[in-house]
């Protein structure tokens, strides 16, 4: 374990440490604080102490019982115990009581907690027979502990996985910002490598199995525009904001029901089980169910390692997605169903897919589109030859009709002169004919035209006895009264 020298001066602190990134980043951080080049030391102002602490206790320094008692003194009212003292003395009092690492040994949870630093945060678990949890305790393995340790674990062909038991060589400590209590984790037993957790999975799994393909609802298309989201999360939780937040920003009319469910400890099973009876029943208004969970103890996660709940997944006729925090796989539930590894995750894949449908349909459209103008381009040519070619046909069509018309036109003309030349001749003799036999021409030879009553008479059987006649002659006429009737014949 790294220590550090603390010197005591009438206004500074003099601190001096072995050269270290992470504790010099933390004194340089104090207020007041300065490198002194005459002394190769850090000067801090002596009422700084309690901060310089606050900054140390974390990166695990050695610390004489006089250099921290000179550090808690730095405060403005030694009759009252703050906060941040009563945090020191409980760090004090862990860190003298285990002076040495202790070995624990108990179940990994959460492994999948590696910050940027490569520092990975975690649980260590102890569960009852039933597995329940009856006691955890927050974790941590340094980058450097972390990179050791995995690679003594690969030497032998093991590595760590959430859920398995190991046996850890751990340093108790509280950090004095938040009072925790917490673990380093400084070795592993690779003798004792085992995984309870995984053995209950494994057997899960296994019967799972005898009642039909575990990958029967995975391999369960999903609707190329799932908008319909049968939903079961925790009422009020970040699971369901964001989920919910996530399908909102897209833009996109999603459409959800939810179901609110216990999603931790004993009664998970049965009240998630009563969301899928619910929307199994209502599977026709609904395109896939997604399972959420956010927050709470990563070691809850037992719970839905259930038989129960994923013979119910197995089977589910819609498709089940699950987002509970963790990645894929770790749960029986997560290994019948797709598994991602948070609420936000599952509503991205969904509003991917619809993306990705509105970009096919785009695309198909545009294609109809372009295809179209293309058709009608191409019919358009084709239109245009035919007027270009119809309107030559009609040329050279109407030339010919034209020569025809004016060849009939001629001979039209010279048929109905020849007509009416003919026409004219038989006028000419009826009308020589008709002056000839004109009555008017027969008076003028001396014969008389008589008319009784207006009308002519050409038999005296026509005439009375004292009937007023009138004789017509070429040159005028005569009225006369008949006196005398005799006939031809009567002497």
């Amino acid at each position: 374990m790294r220590v550090i020298d603390f010197l005591e001066h009438e206004k500074t602190f003099e601190v001096r440490f072995p050269y270290d990134a992470a504790c010099r980043d933390a004194v340089a951080g104090v207020q007041g604080a300065y490198f002194d080049s005459d002394t190769r030391s850090w000067k801090v102002p002596l009422t700084q102490g309690q901060e310089l602490l606050i900054r140390l206790d974390h990166l695990h320094f050695k610390l004489t019982p006089g250099a921290r008692a000179s550090l808690l003194d730095g405060g403005d009212n030694p009759d009252v115990t703050t906060v941040s003292q009563l945090n020191r003395q409980l760090a004090q009092i862990v860190q003298e009581s285990f002076q040495e690492p202790v070995w624990l040994e108990s179940e990994l949870v959460g492994w999948t907690k590696i910050r940027p630093k490569g520092h990975a945060y975690f649980e260590l678990v102890e569960r009852h027979r039933d597995g329940t949890v009856n006691a955890k305790v927050a974790a941590v393995m340094w980058n450097d502990d972390r990179i050791r340790l995995t690679q003594s674990l690969a030497s032998i062909g093991h590595e760590l996985k959430d859920g398995g038991t190991y046996r850890f060589l751990v340093q108790p400590g509280v950090y004095v910002k938040t009072g925790g209590l917490s673990v380093s984790i400084k070795d592993i037993d690779l003798e004792s490598l085992g995984s309870d957790a995984e053995l209950r999975r494994s057997k899960i799994l296994a019967e799972l199995s005898k009642r039909g393909d575990l990958d029967t609802n995975r391999k369960m298309a999903i609707p190329r525009a799932p908008l319909r989201i049968a939903l079961i999360t925790g009422r009020s939780t970040d699971a369901e904001a964001d989920f919910l937040d996530e399908l909102r920003r897209s833009g996109f009319a999603f459409d959800v029901g939810v179901f609110y469910a216990k999603m931790q400890g004993v009664a998970l099973e049965e009240s998630v089980m009563d969301g899928l009876i619910r929307f199994a029943q209502l599977r026709d208004d609904y395109d896939v169910l997604v399972i959420t969970r956010g927050g709470g103890s990563v070691s809850d996660l037992g719970w839905f390692d259930s038989f129960k709940l994923g013979l119910s997944a197995m089977r589910f006729p819609l498709p089940v997605l699950t987002g509970i925090g963790h990645h894929r796989d770790q749960t029986v539930m997560d290994r019948v169903s797709r598994g991602f590894k948070t609420p936000t995750a599952v509503a991205q894949f969904l509003v991917e897919s619809v993306a990705k449908e509105e970009r096919a349909l785009e695309d198909l459209a545009r294609g109809i589109q372009t295809g179209a103008q293309r058709h009608l381009d191409s019919k358009g040519r084709v239109i245009d030859r035919f007027r270009t070619q119809l309107e030559s046909h009609a040329k050279l069509r109407c030339e010919r009709e034209e020569g025809s018309v004016q060849r009939a036109q001629t001979r039209l003309s010279t048929s109905l002169n020849q007509y009416l030349e003919r026409a004219t001749a038989r006028l000419n003799l009826l009308e020589s004919k008709v002056e000839s036999e004109n009555p008017r021409r027969s008076l003028e030879r001396g014969f008389v035209l008589l008319r009784a009553k207006g009308a002519v008479r050409s038999s005296v059987d026509e005439l009375e006895v004292g009937q007023d006649v009138e004789l017509e002659f070429g040159d005028g006429s005569v009225t006369s009264r008949v006196l005398e009737i005799t006939k031809r014949g009567d002497h």
